[in-house]
């Protein structure tokens, strides 16, 4: 077989033949490598919405630890506050008994369960006695003799001759109201009310809570995601950042993406910070604080954690093309020399 080129292939269709192969080629290229990115994005997305469903359960955890412990200290002011109630109860009956024997007299025996009423009172304990009309007899709080009849709690006193209750209230100098817990006994010979009460602790005002909160803080500003993501936990309620790697105690207006979080809630999301940066993200929502719990990352970052496999893909993609043009062209070459030796063969017979 003659090794001499052949000149009726003409270089014209030798390069038609190779954008005909090459441009679909690039074409598939370019596809795959989109859609790599896209699939990798979408993967990020999924487990960073993962990533944010986990940490919701954390705060829910930590949540229901805090209320159970409320809870039960609620539970204990209560019965102390039965028992302050029940103790001095006795001792006004025990004084009444007095009194009918004649051993004291009514205003001596007044006087001297004001005395221990006032004693016990001394110790931090929050007990006043008013009379069935709503006058003050004695109130750390509020002078003698002053009427509370109007107020809507002192009002529920009045309907039965024991019992307890949960309500707000603000004594005069308080900046605002606290929710408070309140145990009442009727002294029927006198005509008093005694009642003992205590403020009830909340998920601001305990100490518990508070190692809760700190504990939480701590985990999700160490927290990190893959491809340089992190967490943290916006307040809608008050418009503030709970937690966040370097801006927690902030408000929602410095941080972007905040509408976006805020319309989803739950899911995931992309939105662009004020320098044109692309962001991903998974949200959570907590609905008894109204927090929202996101996990983002750069969109940047997450391409250039797979970029190198992306890369990979590429050459391999490229090789395989390579391959196929010097596949075909040495096919066409043979086919042609083929078809030569047997166009010659014929002529010659």
């Amino acid at each position: 077989m003659s090794k001499r080129r052949f000149r009726f292939i003409s270089n014209a269709f030798r390069i038609f033949s190779f954008i005909l192969i090459i441009l679909p080629s690039a074409g598939i290229l370019l596809f795959v490598w989109n859609g790599a990115k896209w699939f990798v994005l979408q993967q990020t997305e999924r487990e960073y919405t993962e990533m944010a469903n986990c940490i919701l359960n954390v705060v829910r955890a930590r949540y229901d630890l805090i209320q159970n412990d409320l809870f039960l200290k609620e539970q204990h002011a209560r019965e102390n506050l039965d028992l302050i109630t029940d103790t001095l109860l006795r001792t006004a009956r025990e004084l009444e008994l007095e009194s009918a024997r004649r051993n004291l007299s009514t205003q001596r025996a007044k006087d001297i369960f004001i005395a221990i009423t006032r004693d016990i009172a001394m110790q931090g304990l929050e007990v006043s006695v008013i009379d069935t009309d709503g006058d003050i007899v004695f109130c750390q709080q509020l002078p003698t003799g002053f009427n509370v009849s109007d107020y809507p709690w002192v009002q529920n006193l009045m309907e039965e001759d024991t019992g307890s209750f949960r309500f707000s209230w603000r004594y005069p100098g308080e900046a605002m109201e606290s929710d408070r817990l309140l145990a009442y006994r009727l002294i029927h010979g006198w005509n008093w009310i005694l009642y003992a009460e205590s403020r009830v602790l909340s998920s601001e005002t305990n100490e518990y809570a508070d190692l809760q909160y700190q504990g939480l803080t701590d985990f999700i500003s160490a927290y990190h995601a893959p491809a340089g993501g992190y967490a943290m936990i916006l307040s809608v309620a008050d418009n503030r950042i709970v937690v966040h790697p370097e801006r927690s105690g902030g408000t929602l207006d410095d941080l972007p993406g905040v509408d976006r979080m805020i319309a989803v809630r739950k899911g995931s999301l992309s939105y662009v910070d004020a320098f044109g940066v692309n962001w991903r993200a998974g949200v959570s929502y907590f609905a008894p604080r109204q927090w929202i719990i996101a996990v983002t990352g750069r969109e940047d970052q997450i391409i250039n954690e797979v970029k190198g496999r992306l890369r990979i893909i590429a050459g391999a993609a490229s090789a395989m093309i390579f391959l196929v043009l010097v596949v075909y062209f040495r096919l066409q070459r043979a086919l042609l020399y083929s078809f030569k030796s047997k166009t010659r063969s014929s002529i010659s017979g």
